[in-house]
C-alpha cells in the first residue's frame, strides 16, 4: 500500500523503531559472526585435539559486539571530531590484552610466576610470540573486523538525518541542498556476498569436522577416518543461514525505503512491521521443515549419491591402472635389458677432528646494558599504550573516572608500598645485626671438619681477621704443614689426640704444640670473646712451629 505523490508533497521514510537499530541488528550480527567463528575454532579443536579453543567464542562475541556498537557510535554526528583510527587502535590494544590473559589460563599455566615475569622483562618478544596467543588474536581480530564491516554497512543502509531532513522539508527546497546519494544496492550486494562466502567457509568447516583430523597420518588423505556429524555444528549452520536471510531481508527493505524516499513514494506506515514479521515467520517455517529432513547417510538419496561417486572413482582408478600397465609394456619393448645401476660406494666417513677449545667469552656488559635499556623502553611503551587505550575508550564513550576513588586507591597502594619497604629494611637490618653470631654458630657446627680441610684464600691480610679467626688460621696452617711432613690427622682424631701424635713425632716442640692446641680449642668451642692481647704470643708460637717443621724437612733431605 503505497502511492505516488506529486513533487509538492513532503515525503517521510518508513518509521523504524529504535529497538531494531540499537538492539536487534547489533545482536543478530554478533551472533551470526560468532557462529562462523565457532565453526572455525571447532575445526582447529578437531585438528589439534585441544579444547582450549572453545573459550575464545565468548571473547569473539564480545569483540564483535564492541565492533558493531563502536561503528554506530563513531558514525554519530556528535563524534565527528573523534579519530576513528585512534579509537580502533585503542580497541585493538584492549582486545590483545584480554586475549593474552585468556591464553595464559587456557594453556593451564595461570598467571606467570615471578621468574617468568622477570624473563618477560628481559626478553619482551617471548611475551608476544606465543603461537596460541598469535593464532587466537588473529581469529578474534578477524571476527571483530567483520563485525565492524557489518555494523558500518547497516548504518549506511539506514536513512540518514540529512536525507530525512531534506525530503521532509517544504516543497520549495533547493536542489543544491540534496544529500549525497548512497548506493544502497551495492551495499546489499556486498552484504550478500560476505554472508554467502561465510556460509561456504562454514560448510567446509562442517565437512572437515566429520573427519578425524587429529589421527591423520601426515598428508596421507587415505588414512583419514570418518565420524558422525556433530549436531551442534548443524544447528549453528542453520542459525547462521537463517539469521543471514533475515538480515538480508532487512537490508532489502532499507534499500526499498531509500528508493521510495528519493522517488517521492509514500509507503504504508505499517510496512516495516509486516515485512519483518512475514520474513521471520517464513524463515521459522523453513527451519521447521529442515528439522524433519534426514541428514547424512540415512537419507536414501545420500546413499545413492555415495554409491554413484564410489563407482565413478573405482572406474577412474581402473582406467589409470590400465594406462600404467600399457605404458610399462611399451617401455619394456624399447629397453628390454635394463638393469638397475650398481649402488655407488659409500663415501668414506669424514675424519674426526679434535675438539676445538673456544676462547673464553669476553665481558658483555655493554650488550647486556643495551638489551636492558631496549627491553625497558619496550615495556614502558606497552604499558603507556595500554593505559592510554583504556582511558581513550572510557573518556570518549562519555564515562568519567571517579577521581575520588582513584585518589583513594593511589593512597592505599602508596601506604602498602611504604609498609612493604619498611619491613624489607627491617629484615635487612636484622640480618646485618645477626651476621656475626651466625658466622660464629657456623664455625662451631663445622667443628673438627673445618680444622681438617678448611682453607683460607691467599689474598687476604692476616692482621685484618678477628682474633678468633687468626688463632684458627694458626692452627689450620700448622696442621696443613704437618700433613705435608707425613703426619696427617685422621678423621676420628680430636685436636687433643692429634696433639699427642704430633708430640710423639716431634718431642722437641711439645710446649708449642700444647699452647697452640689449647688456644684453638678455646677459640673453636668457647663462645667467650677472644682478647686481642692473646694473638701476638700465639703468632710467635705458630712462627716457631713453622720454622721447626721447615728445619725437619731440610734434615730429611
Amino acid at each position: 500500500m503505497m502511492s505516488k505523490e506529486t513533487q509538492e508533497t513532503a515525503v517521510s521514510p518508513i518509521p523504524f523503531s529504535s529497538w531494531h537499530h540499537n538492539v536487534v541488528y547489533p545482536l543478530l550480527i554478533a551472533i551470526m559472526v560468532t557462529l562462523l567463528f565457532m565453526a572455525v575454532t571447532n575445526t582447529l579443536q578437531a585438528a589439534s585435539g585441544s579444547f582450549r579453543w572453545g573459550g575464545l567464542t565468548f571473547l569473539a562475541f564480545l569483540a564483535i559486539l564492541e565492533g558493531v556498537y563502536g561503528s554506530r557510535w563513531l558514525n554519530n554526528l556528535e563524534q565527528m571530531m573523534v579519530s576513528h583510527l585512534a579509537y580502533r587502535a585503542a580497541e585493538l590494544t584492549i582486545i590483545a590484552l584480554v586475549v593474552h590473559l585468556y591464553a595464559w589460563f587456557a594453556l593451564g599455566n595461570g598467571l606467570p610466576s615471578l621468574s617468568e615475569l622477570l624473563n618477560y622483562l628481559r626478553h619482551p618478544l617471548e611475551f608476544f610470540t606465543d603461537p596460541f596467543f598469535l593464532i587466537s588474536l588473529l581469529l578474534v581480530v578477524l571476527a571483530w573486523q567483520q563485525g565492524i564491516a557489518f555494523g558500518n554497512l547497516f548504518q549506511e543502509l539506514a536513512i540518514s538525518q540529512a536525507e530525512e531532513a531534506y525530503f521532509h522539508s517544504k516543497p520549495d527546497r533547493w536542489h543544491n541542498d540534496a544529500p549525497i546519494h548512497t548506493k544502497r544496492g551495492t551495499l546489499v550486494t556486498n552484504f550478500f556476498w560476505q554472508w554467502a562466502w561465510g556460509g561456504v567457509i562454514f560448510i567446509i568447516c562442517v565437512g572437515l569436522s566429520t573427519f578425524d583430523l587429529d589421527k591423520a597420518a601426515g598428508l596421507n588423505l587415505l588414512a583419514l577416518t570418518r565420524r558422525s556429524l556433530q549436531p551442534h555444528l548443524l544447528l549453528a549452520l542453520l542459525g547462521y543461514l537463517l539469521i543471514g536471510f533475515w538480515l538480508l531481508s532487512q537490508a532489502r527493505l532499507a534499500l526499498l525505503n531509500g528508493r521510495w524516499l528519493f522517488e517521492n513514494i509514500v509507503p504504508t506506515p505499517s510496512l516495516a512491521r509486516h515485512w519483518s514479521r512475514s520474513s521471520l515467520w517464513t524463515l521459522l517455517l523453513i527451519a521447521l521443515l529442515a528439522a524433519f529432513i534426514p541428514i547424512g547417510s540415512t537419507f536414501p538419496a545420500a546413499q545413492l549419491l555415495t554409491t554413484l561417486l564410489a563407482g565413478i572413482l573405482y572406474i577412474v582408478n581402473f582406467i589409470f591402472y590400465l594406462i600404467t600397465l600399457l605404458f610399462l609394456a611399451l617401455a619394456s619393448l624399447f629397453w628390454p635389458n635394463i638393469t638397475p645401476p650398481a649402488a655407488a660406494d659409500a663415501p668414506p666417513p669424514p675424519p674426526i677432528l679434535p675438539p676445538q677449545t673456544l676462547p673464553p667469552p669476553t665481558a658483555g656488559g655493554g650488550g647486556e646494558l643495551l638489551a636492558t635499556v631496549v627491553s625497558s623502553l619496550v615495556w614502558t611503551a606497552v604499558l603507556v599504550g595500554v593505559v592510554a587505550a583504556i582511558l581513550f575508550v572510557i573518556n570518549d564513550r562519555g564515562k568519567q573516572l571517579n577521581r575520588q576513588l582513584a585518589r583513594r586507591l593511589w593512597l592505599l597502594s602508596t601506604l602498602w608500598l611504604r609498609e612493604w619497604w619498611g619491613k624489607f629494611w627491617q629484615q635487612l637490618s636484622n640480618i646485618q645485626l645477626n651476621w656475626p653470631a651466625a658466622r660464629a654458630d657456623e664455625g662451631t657446627k663445622k667443628g673438627d671438619e673445618v680444622g681438617k680441610n678448611g682453607r683460607f684464600s691467599r689474598f687476604f691480610r692476616l692482621n685484618a681477621l678477628p682474633p678468633r679467626e687468626q688463632i684458627r688460621y694458626f692452627y689450620l696452617a700448622t696442621v696443613k704443614r704437618a700433613e705435608q711432613r707425613g703426619v696427617a690427622r685422621a678423621a676420628h682424631q680430636t685436636p687433643s689426640e692429634y696433639a699427642a701424635q704430633l708430640k710423639d713425632n716431634w718431642p722437641d716442640a711439645n710446649t708449642d704444640i700444647d699452647d697452640l692446641t689449647t688456644a684453638f680449642l678455646h677459640a673453636q668451642y668457647n663462645h667467650a670473646p677472644v682478647a686481642p692481647e692473646t694473638v701476638p704470643p700465639l703468632k710467635a708460637v705458630w712462627q716457631r712451629l713453622k720454622r721447626f717443621l721447615q728445619s725437619q724437612a731440610r734434615d730429611k733431605q
